[in-house]
Formats: C-alpha cells, sequence, structure tokens
C-alpha cells in the first residue's frame, strides 16, 4: 500500500543545513516513489537546471551529523557517494516534475496491463 503524502509527512522531512531548509535526494526519492540514483542521474544530466542555489552535496561531516541525528539515515554512514540536498526551488524544477510524469506513466501502464489480462 502506498503512502499517502501529507503535508505533515513532507514536512518531516525538510532539514535546515547551511542556513537553507532542504529535503535529502533519498526522502525525495521515496515520496516520487523513485530510486535515489534517478534523481542523481537526473542532477547530473541536466546540471545546468540545478543551481547550486537550488541544490548541493553535503560533505561528509554533514552527512555523518544526519546519521548522528536521525536513525533513518544509518544507510548513509557507509555510503561512498556524497547525498544531494535540495531546496524548495530545486523540488520545484521540471525535472522533479518529469520524474513524477513518468512514475504516474508507469503506474497507469502496469495498471492498463493488468486490466487487459483480467
Amino acid at each position: 500500500m502506498e503512502k499517502e503524502i501529507t503535508s505533515v509527512l513532507v514536512e518531516s522531512k525538510i532539514f535546515l543545513i547551511r542556513g537553507k531548509q532542504v529535503m535529502i535526494d533519498r526522502d525525495l526519492a521515496e515520496l516520487y516513489g523513485v530510486e535515489t540514483k534517478r534523481i542523481t542521474e537526473a542532477v547530473k544530466r541536466n546540471i545546468e537546471r540545478f543551481p547550486e542555489e537550488f541544490r548541493f552535496q553535503l560533505t561528509q561531516d554533514e552527512m555523518n551529523e544526519l546519521v548522528a541525528n536521525c536513525d533513518r539515515f544509518k544507510a548513509l554512514k557507509h555510503s561512498t557517494v556524497a547525498s544531494y540536498v535540495f531546496t524548495e526551488q530545486g523540488v520545484r524544477t521540471k525535472q522533479f516534475e518529469k520524474l513524477l510524469r513518468l512514475r504516474l506513466f508507469a503506474k497507469r501502464k502496469l495498471a492498463d496491463a493488468f486490466c487487459s489480462s483480467a
């Protein structure tokens, strides 16, 4: 069963890092129903659409602090890849809209496949 996305759920995933309110790539991936690496790929392919004021990569110290303060980030402890974080403007870019459209398209295709096989 899919989680309902509520403002409370989203607000619980917002952190203050470097004086900016941001969301971690892993949390955004969960909300959008995609793998974290898809977000990273989208950023790398379209780096000009994600200026540094919209996103940045965490330092090792910042990642360590997240791990120390949030149990759900234990997997970051041994990660060799620095996580991206995104400001509100970064999350509202067309790239994130495209990820959401792809997710909805895939869901429709799955539903169509199940309906046609019945």
